[in-house]
């Protein structure tokens, strides 16, 4: 093997062993005290952190609050006047069963729902401290938005006997059939969904669920949430919005226009099937533009 032949595999050797340390540095986190595990990552404790959260090396299922500590840590802030505190009430179907089964979960929705209290009040201090504060970007204000989601979304599990609640909801038809949505949704599984197209269940592959959206061409095969954005997407760019603006969800343009246009809170939760005003007030409401003149309502001359 030549000399020229040999400073070649050298210099290939060398760039692979490069390759090699580039991909390993880049593979060990950052933070010395979090410790990458596909797919997960975990927070080794240190003392400064358990110093900070005494309470995180006490057993987290079995170490309830006092009476005394829990009527401190709520009362002492005050109630949002924008909140409802109380859990939804039982059909008045229900059996006696499920009403004692109710009773403990009422008191755990009832115990959630007052949480979010403290989070509230740091949140309303901490724009009252900095006035100029951009929550949007905020890391503080955003945190305890996810804690107040996370606390919403396990109080919204609500359950019944086993069984998840059903909130009907009558859609009514539009003057206007070119944008009737009961009359699109009837042509589409007359035309499109008239067969079943059954799938197993994300989380339980058990279950079965059939697949109201499905590809025009082949009605028999199911449009992937991927795909359903992309079309969304694709629709969504026609709308005038600043540059670099990202794209809106489509669940939130319509929930928008409609709170915009003096939909009622309540209206728009139960016709988008959401568990609770948080969820879109949080995460789907693009704009707190009203179609009402608070100022000439209030400042009435007639």
């Amino acid at each position: 093997m030549d000399q020229e032949t040999l400073s070649h595999i050298k210099e290939l050797t060398e760039k692979v062993n490069q390759l090699l340390r580039e991909r390993g540095s880049q593979e060990e986190p950052e933070d010395p005290h979090v410790t990458t595990r596909i797919p997960v990552t975990d927070l080794t404790a240190y003392p400064e952190l358990i110093e900070a959260l005494p309470s995180i090396e006490e057993d987290f299922f079995r170490s309830p609050l006092t009476d005394e500590e829990r009527k401190n840590a709520l009362y002492s802030c005050p109630k949002n006047s924008s909140m409802n505190y109380i859990p939804p009430p039982l059909n008045d179907s229900a059996s006696s069963a499920v009403r004692k089964t109710d009773s403990a979960l009422y008191g755990i929705q009832l115990a959630l729902a007052q949480a979010t209290r403290p989070i509230d009040f740091y949140v309303h201090r901490r724009i009252q401290d900095n006035p100029t504060l951009d929550t949007a970007e905020d890391p503080e204000t955003m945190f305890a938005s996810t804690m107040r989601a996370l606390l919403s979304d396990i109080a919204a599990t609500e359950k019944r006997g086993g069984r998840p609640v059903e909130k009907p909801c009558q859609i009514k038809s539009h003057a206007d059939p070119t944008l009737c949505p009961v009359i699109a949704y009837k042509v589409y599984k007359e035309r499109v969904a008239r067969d079943l197209c059954p799938t197993p269940h994300a989380n339980n592959s058990t279950w079965a669920v059939n697949r109201l959206i499905r590809f025009v061409n082949d009605c028999k095969k199911p449009l992937s949430v991927d795909s359903i954005t992309r079309y969304i997407h694709s629709i969504s760019v026609l709308i005038h919005q600043d540059q670099d603006t990202p794209i809106p969800k489509g669940r939130a343009i319509g929930a928008t226009l409609a709170a915009n246009s003096g939909v009622s809170t309540d209206e728009i939760v139960s016709h988008a099937f959401w568990s609770n005003y948080s969820i879109f007030d949080l995460y789907y409401r693009l704009t707190r533009n009203s179609s009402n003149n608070l100022t000439e309502s209030i400042l009435n001359l007639e």
